[in-house]
């Protein structure tokens, strides 16, 4: 039984398309919208993001997306999506993730996730034994601006102290 996870060029992502629409768009649509679809195609036609495809012996069995992330103080390999077919892991696949980053001088894999993923990610051992550790979640909270809203306007003025103005 062989697992692979190959990169797919850019060339060729019109090729492999119909698997970008089975695997990476849906995960895609499970994010909260960081970047819109179409500057996730955009950035793969240009290379800056990476289709991969996973082989479950020789047979294509799921998808992921990648972005390199150039920090001022380290360069990751952020995995944007993930999915495959049931029974076949996002562990079983990870070990390319982690060869990319070796070979680009990453310092880490990364990616970000709801709080089920750190199940999923407890089975993953890198290559020289490392884990994952949970560093923090990432949570958004979008303000609703409609019309039944009863908090004044904001005003252009400059905020005023907290306090009675005595300190």
């Amino acid at each position: 039984m062989t697992k692979q996870l190959l990169p797919v060029h850019k060339k060729d992502i019109l090729t492999i398309f119909p698997y970008v629409e089975k695997y990476i768009r849906p995960a895609y649509n499970t994010g909260t919208g960081e970047q819109t679809w179409e500057t996730i195609l955009g950035r793969a036609f240009l290379g800056d993001v990476i289709f991969w495809l996973a082989f479950h012996d020789g047979k294509v069995v799921g998808a992921g997306s990648t972005e390199i992330i150039d920090f001022d103080g380290y360069r990751c390999v952020h995995v944007i999506t993930s999915s495959t077919d049931v029974g076949d892991g996002f562990e079983d696949y990870h070990y390319a993730f982690e060869k990319y980053a070796r070979q680009i001088d990453a310092k880490n894999v990364q990616f970000w996730g709801r709080k089920g993923w750190s199940r999923a990610v407890d089975k993953i051992t890198g290559i020289n034994g490392e884990k994952y550790k949970e560093v923090y979640r990432v949570f958004s909270m979008e303000i609703n601006y409609e019309s039944n809203d009863t908090t004044p306007e904001p005003s252009h003025e400059a905020p005023q102290p907290l306090g009675d103005g005595s300190s």
